[in-house]
């Protein structure tokens, strides 16, 4: 019987990472040309940096909110809400004239992405065994990278051979594909927890040092990959390394792959090494190369310091993502990540457009110093960091 039922969790979980697999395709598909095509309109970096701020300020508004829906009304039609959200988003995409349109489509995207991913890692964490979170999170988190990285690859060819609308076009085709796998093999969670109305002021206590820092992280992450990897990477290897589109996609996928192999191999470490260990490595990481990312114009020292970036990534992402399953209770998982995830979108607002500004007066190495100065903040933060109740109470058992 233990096996059947261990078979069935992994079925649910091959399902969900299947479906995530296909919304950050599409992603990883837009990714290369957003900027550009931006850029195109003869926007100033700052309002390039606004169409992905749009994207988090969307979805700062409404993560809470949707968190509270996952946790009454369930998983699956957020999860079936958010693709349809998508498809209107990247249609807007396809049809864009100026740099206002994609600023409506970074919008959209954010409430789709919102609606979908508060209810797909919520469903992960109901389905993940306490001594493994770290493992299923970083398998979920793998399948939405897979599918980053071909996307990029994908959609700077795209938009090499059919202009920059042709992957907009390309995704509307993807998320119908979507929509339809995620209606017929994913169902409702476990089971659908019913918070009452005070478990909201108790995901807001903010006593928990932990706690704390966790959200700082989750802002950081955020702040640094949102800017770097969507706009300031792309931007520094068109204008200043001066590759084509072509290798632009190349590069996002490079460091993809990175953050990809990284989760994969790391997830079976995580849970043991600890959640402190693994953030300081990973935050450790993610500021040295940032930084480095915007001193060298050599292409060979670029390229190792990307997929050093992408490394940092793939430790960071399903950490932070398990400290907070750790803390959250199982009837205000749902609202707890919603509220982890407005930090994280929170840090998406403030990024690319705070880093836009300073690029326009210091020019755009200066947006990789800002960055690494923030992910070295939360470095020496994480030193204070105490083990939580769950862990404690997990890694004796797997000695």
């Amino acid at each position: 019987m233990e096996g059947l039922r261990t078979a069935s969790i992994d079925r649910r979980l091959l399902a969900i990472s299947i479906s995530a697999l296909f919304i950050d395709f599409c992603s990883g598909v837009i990714r290369p040309v957003l900027p550009i095509l931006a850029r195109e309109f003869d926007a100033p970096y700052f309002l390039v940096g606004f169409v992905a701020t749009s994207y988090g300020m969307a979805r700062l508004i409404v993560d809470v909110p949707f968190g509270s829906v996952v946790d009454t009304v369930g998983k699956r039609p957020l999860l079936l809400g958010g693709t349809v959200f998508y498809l209107v988003g990247s249609t807007v995409g396809a049809l864009a004239t100026n740099i206002y349109h994609l600023i409506v489509f970074g919008f959209v995207r954010g409430l789709a992405y919102a609606a979908y991913f508060d209810a797909c890692y919520t469903l992960v964490g109901d389905i993940a065994p306490a001594d493994r979170r770290a493992q299923y999170m970083s398998i979920n988190l793998a399948a939405s990278l897979l599918g980053i990285s071909v996307g990029s690859a994908i959609g700077g060819g795209l938009s090499q051979e059919w202009g920059s609308h042709s992957p907009f076009v390309f995704t509307l085709l993807v998320l119908v594909v979507c929509l339809a796998f995620t209606h017929q093999s994913i169902k409702e969670g476990p089971r659908v927890h019913r918070a009452k109305p005070s478990a909201v002021k108790k995901v807001f206590e903010l006593g928990n040092v932990n706690l704390i820092i966790v959200y700082l992280a989750s802002f950081v992450s955020f702040f640094s990959s949102m800017s770097i990897v969507d706009v300031f990477l792309p931007l520094y290897s068109r204008e200043i390394l001066g590759l084509s589109r072509v290798e632009v996609g190349f590069v996002l996928t490079l460091e993809s792959l990175l953050t990809l192999f990284t989760l994969v191999l790391f997830g079976q470490v995580a849970d043991r090494l600890g959640r402190k260990a693994s953030l300081l490595l990973g935050f450790g990481l993610l500021s040295s190369s940032g930084w480095a990312l915007g001193q060298f114009q050599n292409r060979t020292i670029y390229m190792v310091m990307a997929c050093v970036f992408g490394v940092s990534r793939g430790i960071i992402s399903p950490v932070i993502r398990a400290c907070v399953i750790d803390m959250a209770a199982p009837d205000r998982r749902g609202i707890t990540l919603g509220i982890q995830r407005l930090f994280c979108d929170f840090g998406a607002i403030l990024g690319p457009a705070l880093l836009g500004y300073v690029s326009d007066i210091y020019g755009l190495s200066s947006a990789f110093t800002v960055s690494a100065a923030a992910s070295a903040t939360t470095c020496i933060a994480t030193l204070v960091m105490n083990k939580s109740p769950a862990e404690s109470a997990i890694r004796p058992n797997q000695k």
